[in-house]
């Protein structure tokens, strides 16, 4: 296995410089804020040779111009050693084609314009570096959240995250970053979560809560029992997809660079061919004037722009998500974004606050009301399902007593769940809580026309109805209620604008269906689907929009339950994750947050770092066009290719910067 000091050997071996970051080390070194001495030094020697165009009658002035060949000197050294690291594998780069210009420009004499050609290279360099600077800062703000150390509340030791067990309480001092996901055992305090999810509100904890590995304690003390290993973090996994990230490579970048790998060798084939062939048939001069166009196709021949023109937008596009509490899993889905025609997003939990309120719980007339609520908090108890906890706490805030003598429970999947409670004792019952569904399969609904004019009511008004049954009879109906987010309808509303087609998956009947929809301002519902028909919605959902300007979908959820349809999704999509490290690895991008205005936020960002890349191929690809008939006329000197190659290459990572000013 290689090491990391054996990987900075290699490196530096080859000319490029390594250095093994340590884990303690939380930043990449700084930014030079100004060029290197030797580059420096080499402005100031081009500068002198300079003013040998000024000799006039001091013809001495002319040997000024050989402070050139020190300029060259100076600033060839890096390029040359580069250049040939880069000749050992094989590989063309634009070292290898500047030192062949500048090689090239001191044969026929010009150190002038070779001198030219290495500054200015030299120059473009640190520009870029600099220029890169704000990008590589913001991605390092998200790889450094990951924290090192953890103290133990028992003896004070500071230890590696790393050997901590989960259960292990662990203390956290005003002001310091939280170590591990954890659950508060002691103290209170609020906490900056903003480096996770973006927002800068601090969330007040207390005991009970739950806090999360590289978010800051800021005011009091707190001690909290881990629940995670360190690999298993929110940080570390929000770091290792960012990490992803970066080494993917979209379609889009894999095109070019394919592209780079043919245009290169084939106009150095050209270059050669312009300075070998003329002298064979041409008088000197002729010659002469094919070599310096040869090597001005050299420094054309370097597609920089072309291949940067990508990967940097890419690079300030994640970093700008990360900023605004977004994780995408690399280039390919921002593209995917750009392309996004339709959103399905799950109701309960996403579109809905998923904390159900009871709002009516009765038996039928004949029915007692305390057995009623009984049975249905002793079945709900052993269910998994989002609305029972809301239903056993409605039934012990009534003082009604829960059963522990349930069994048989069972899950009936679309419909509801049964059981029998009171198995122990002499007159067991078995009992049913279910939807619509089962009470049409029970017979229930068919032998109480009031009873259904009721459950319609209840769906009208966007309430999720319960029918209970003991032994086969109906004896009581609840309904509860979910809260729509507060946000739900503006976001909706946005991606409408946008031209993105929602649609609303959800296993409630239609009535209830429909009128939520209205006031998520949702295109359209699918209602009373079983877990497993999500995915057949969205597979018909993509058939549907296959041939349109945006065939691509979407499909928002938590990440777990929705695993199999955010997998069959172009794109899938987990909501309020920050704390749900199996729901980081399920999703193509991550919202760290419930906030639902970041899914426009998400598709403007894919549209506008798409924009961007084609903005970039296109100066790329422009500049080298007239690059080549300036080349072709003889309009074109040496110093001019190079400024046109390093200038198109700042201008495209200046656009691509751009992104990182992205605002909604």
């Amino acid at each position: 296995m290689s090491t990391p000091e054996s990987l900075v050997k290699v490196l530096n071996a080859g000319a490029f410089k390594g250095s093994a970051l340590k884990s303690s080390e939380t930043s990449l070194p700084p930014t030079k804020t100004c060029p290197k001495w030797n580059v420096m030094l080499s402005g100031l020697l081009l500068a002198v040779a300079f003013v040998h165009y000024a000799k006039g009658e001091v013809s001495e002035l002319d040997y000024l111009k050989y402070s050139a060949i020190g300029s060259i000197l100076l600033a060839i050294p890096p390029v040359l050693l580069k250049a040939w690291a880069n000749l050992k594998s094989c590989n063309i780069d634009i070292n290898v084609l500047m030192s062949l210009a500048v090689v090239g420009a001191c044969a026929m004499q010009d150190y002038l314009e070779g001198a030219e050609v290495v500054f200015l290279f030299a120059l473009s360099e640190w520009l870029e570096d600099r220029a890169m600077a704000r990008a590589r800062e913001t991605i390092q703000s998200v790889l450094s959240l990951k924290p090192e150390t953890a103290t133990l509340a028992t003896t004070g030791e500071v230890v590696p995250v790393e050997v901590v067990e989960v259960g292990t309480v662990l203390k956290v001092l005003p002001g310091d970053r939280i170590a591990l996901d954890g659950i508060v055992v002691a103290g209170t305090s609020t906490v900056d979560e903003s480096a996770l999810t973006g927002e800068a509100r601090p969330i007040k904890k207390a005991v009970g809560d739950s806090v999360k590995s590289g978010t800051t304690n800021r005011d009091q003390y707190l001690e909290y029992q881990t629940i995670a290993l360190a690999e298993d973090s929110t940080a570390a996994k929000l770091v290792e997809m960012v990490d992803e990230a970066q080494r993917q490579k979209s379609p889009t970048q894999q095109t070019v660079d394919k592209f780079a790998k043919i245009y290169t060798p084939v106009m150095v084939i050209i270059a050669v061919g312009m300075a070998s062939i003329p002298w064979a048939f041409m008088s000197k001069d002729q010659a002469k004037a094919m070599f310096k166009r040869a090597l001005e196709f050299l420094v054309v021949a370097c597609p920089c722009a072309l291949v940067i023109s990508t990967p940097i937008v890419y690079v300030c596009a994640l970093a700008t998500a990360a900023q605004h509490g977004i994780l995408i899993k690399g280039g390919t889905f921002l593209e995917t974004l750009a392309r996004l025609g339709a959103l399905a997003v799950d109701k309960t939990g996403t579109l809905t606050e998923g904390s159900f309120r009871v709002t009516h719980l009765e038996p039928l007339v004949e029915e007692d009301r305390e057995k009623l609520l009984h049975y249905v908090g002793s079945v709900e108890a052993m269910s998994q399902h989002p609305m029972a906890a809301p239903l056993v706490q409605y039934v012990q805030a009534e003082g009604i007593d829960i059963s522990r003598d349930v069994s048989q429970f069972d899950t009936i999947k679309g419909e509801g769940v049964s059981a029998v409670v009171g198995a122990q004792s002499s007159d067991p019952v078995t009992v049913v809580v279910g939807n619509r569904r089962m009470a049409i399969r029970l017979g229930w609904l068919q032998q109480h026309p009031d009873v259904m004019y009721q459950v319609d009511q209840f769906e009208k008004a966007a309430g999720t109805v319960g029918l209970i049954g003991v032994n086969s009879k109906l004896i009581g109906i609840l309904c509860v209620n979910d809260v729509i987010r507060e946000e739900t309808a503006d976001a909706m509303q946005q991606l409408a604008e946008l031209r993105v087609h929602t649609v609303m998956l959800t296993g409630d009947n239609k009535g209830a269906a429909e009128a939520i929809r209205i006031q998520a301002n949702m295109g359209e519902a699918k209602a009373e689907l079983l877990p497993q028909d999500k995915t057949t919605q969205i597979a018909a959902l993509k058939k549907s929009i296959q041939f349109a300007k945006r065939p691509k979908v979407a499909m928002v959820g938590d990440g777990i339950n929705d695993t199999p349809a955010l997998a069959m999704s172009d794109i899938g999509i987990a909501m309020g994750a920050a704390g749900t490290a199996a729901a980081m690895e399920t999703a193509d991008a991550v919202l760290m947050t419930s906030n639902l205005m970041n899914l426009p936020v998400l598709v403007a960002l894919g549209r506008r770092c798409q924009g961007k890349i084609r903005e970039n191929i296109a100066i790329a690809v422009f500049t080298k066009v007239v690059m080549l008939v300036l080349i072709g006329f003889n309009y074109a000197t040496l110093w001019m290719a190079v400024l046109a190659d390093v200038g198109t290459m700042l201008v495209v990572v200046f656009n691509g910067m751009t992104l990182l000013r992205f605002k909604t």
